[in-house]
């Protein structure tokens, strides 16, 4: 082989141009579900952040009405 073709990088004409198309819908394909997973994520991380927010309330009200029953049974 000649060291110009060793080089060149082809497709061979037995490829079937279905088996390109193919790959190339399957790839469009996987990124558009990636980048639903993606915003799957980022939602839940959002829930997670106002989860903890949430959390940090419910513990002062609890600590308040502790503080409330204790007053009260005195």
């Amino acid at each position: 082989m000649s060291e110009q073709s060793e080089n060149h990088w082809h497709v061979d004409k037995r490829v079937p141009i279905a088996l390109i198309l193919t790959l190339a819908v399957q790839t469009l394909a996987m990124g558009i579900w990636v980048g639903s997973i993606n915003a799957r994520v980022d939602g839940l991380e959002e829930e997670n952040r106002n989860s903890q927010d949430f959390q940090a309330r419910l513990i002062r009200i609890e600590t308040l009405q502790e503080t409330i029953l204790e007053r009260l049974n005195q």
